[in-house]
């Protein structure tokens, strides 16, 4: 209003002016001028305070504000180095749960698993084998870790529910991993803006600190090793050229196995990799059609666009062209690789199969032992789908022989347990360097249950917009479009994102934050393996063989700490 009110009075006393001058022919009085500047001074001031609320600022300060002038340089290197503080605080936090993380497993390696008489702190109590957990007592909401019941005595474990708790793998690792308590508690008193910590086991539990109740409404599906913080720090980079076969025989059960493989392994994916799902059967197709020939970066929204794609494959038919499939794959890899795009570390091709007709010895001969079978640039991993499957000599040894991963798939409850057993192989390469403990800082994203829950929230939050808008244009119609108002939804927007990220009090369903992780390496130097052989097409047998490291062996990658920072 005050702004409308100057325009109007600058307008009034120009045609004042020009009516002296015009019709008048008198010169005006300094004293008529001296008002007009006057009122003109009161205006302009009144409309500045207005919108600069300086009498708040000054209520604020109990002073008058003054202009000071500051060196840019030195400026920003005192934000650098709050910032370098900050960050070193949190890297010390997390070598200290490394240190010990691989101090314990060594020497937890030749002890047997704890029997029933040993009891958990399960964050999922009411789930847990009965009599074999604690109870969660004391906790107390806390308003530093998000308004959650926690208690900062003690850590919690929390099972995903397609694992079983008491398996002897997993008991053994949740047993010796008690002994990271007293690291967390020393690192929150010496840090006390620390946010959560946590330990992941490629076993699948995690134990976090502080202690807390883990909400089961309405199913749990969190897996540690689903999270953005774990899947960066288990690998390097990677670019995954995804081949699912649509053949007659991918009927039924097959089909839904298959794809839901397809989705877990899109989960398990993060920014810094590159991806494209293929489909094929007597020919081979993106099953998103804009995708062809690409390797697209794995945002949320592309993730997104790859399971839409799965979800509309079509019914599967004729007589799957593996030669064509695999051969599409590796040239498209190699482009990428030769022109140093996309992730430019590890390449890989999934294959999603019910069984395949040969082992393909020339094809790979040609395409990826050119430099020997020590030097090939791609791994590759095969699932085999079925409960009943006649062979699978030649898939085993497709991934053997590609230093990929095999994994026999009948049901759809074991695929997401099954699944992640790519990323330790994935893995190797920072296993070789053992001594070399990469720190992986993740992007911002949504403490929700499941990551891509983030980008739903996002869509969500477009959509009501989008409908508000909508609303209003039906209203004002060519009115929608005006500067004035267009400044209005502009200026509306701003203030929701500042109320956001002032009002830390507010009641949500999420929290925005970042994580900081880092691997950590099993370093026992030998160990007992068991497999399982086939002798003479006709039976099967279990052999175990110790196995050591050596320069140019590796180890597997078993754990993962992290820290979340908000």
């Amino acid at each position: 209003m005050s702004s409308a009110k100057v325009i109007v009075i600058l307008f009034f006393y120009t045609c004042t002016v020009r009516e002296c001058v015009q019709h008048d022919f008198e010169p005006v009085k300094t004293a008529l001028l001296q008002t007009w500047a006057e009122k003109l001074y009161f205006e302009l001031w009144n409309c500045g305070e207005y919108i600069t609320n300086r009498k708040s600022l000054q209520s604020k300060y109990n002073k008058e504000a003054k202009l000071e002038g500051r060196n840019g340089q030195v400026l920003a290197a005192n934000i650098s180095s709050v910032i370098k503080s900050m960050m070193d605080k949190k890297h010390q936090a997390l070598k200290r749960i490394l240190d010990i993380v691989e101090e314990v497993a060594v020497s937890a390696h030749d002890k047997a698993a704890p029997g029933n008489e040993y009891k958990v702190r399960n964050a999922k109590p009411k789930t847990a084998t009965v009599n074999t957990s604690l109870p969660l007592d004391y906790l107390t909401v806390n308003s530093h870790f998000y308004n959650t019941p926690v208690n900062v005595s003690y850590s919690s474990v929390h099972v995903p529910t397609y694992v079983y708790d008491r398996a002897s793998d997993v008991i053994k690792a949740i047993k010796w991993s008690e002994h990271l308590d007293e690291t967390f508690k020393k690192n929150y008193e010496k840090d006390p803006r620390l946010s959560w910590q946590y330990f992941g086991s490629t076993t699948g539990f995690m134990r976090q600190y502080p202690a807390m109740e883990w909400p089961n409404k309405p199913v749990d599906l969190y897996d540690c090793r689903m999270r953005p913080w774990y899947v960066e720090a288990a690998a390097s980079p990677k670019d995954i050229l995804i081949l699912v076969d649509n053949s007659g025989s991918m009927m039924g059960q097959s089909k839904i196995i298959a794809r839901h493989v397809i989705n877990t392994l899109l989960d398990t994916l993060s920014v810094n990799d590159f991806v494209n799902v293929l489909v094929f059967s007597n020919v081979t197709n993106e099953v998103v059609p804009c995708f062809e020939g690409l390797l697209v970066q794995a945002t949320l929204a592309n993730i997104r666009e790859l399971k839409l794609g799965v979800e509309h494959i079509a019914e599967p038919n004729n007589i799957s062209d593996f030669s064509e499939a695999l051969t599409r794959a590796f040239e498209t890899l190699e482009k990428y690789r030769e022109r140093n795009m996309g992730a430019m570390c590890n390449q890989a091709i999934m294959l999603v199969t019910d069984g395949v007709p040969e082992n393909f010895y020339e094809l790979f001969k040609s395409h990826n032992w050119k430099n020997g079978t020590m030097g090939m640039p791609v791994r590759v991993f095969t699932y085999l789908i079925g409960r009943e499957v006649p062979e699978i000599r030649d898939m085993k040894w497709m991934a053997c022989a590609n230093h990929g991963y095999f994994v026999h798939l009948s049901t759809v409850e074991e695929v997401r347990e099954q699944v992640v057993h790519y990323l330790p192989v994935m893995a190797r390469p920072l296993v070789l360097h053992q001594s070399h403990h990469p720190v992986i800082w993740t992007p911002l994203y949504a403490d929700v249950i499941d990551p891509k829950m983030t980008d739903y929230e996002w869509e969500i939050k477009e959509c009501l917009q989008q409908r508000t808008d909508t609303i209003s244009y039906k209203k004002t119609k060519d009115q929608f479009f005006y500067p004035i108002n267009e400044a209005k939804r502009k200026h509306s927007r701003m203030k929701q994102e500042l109320n956001q990220n002032l009002n830390i009090n507010r009641q949500k369903k999420y929290n925005l934050i970042t994580s900081l992780a880092m691997p950590a390496f099993d370093k026992k130097t030998e160990m007992n393996i068991t497999i399982r052989r086939l002798i003479n097409d006709n039976y099967w047998v279990w052999e175990t063989r110790e196995v050591f490291n050596n320069s140019t062996g590796s180890l597997p990658l078993y754990f993962w700490s992290s820290l979340e920072k908000s």
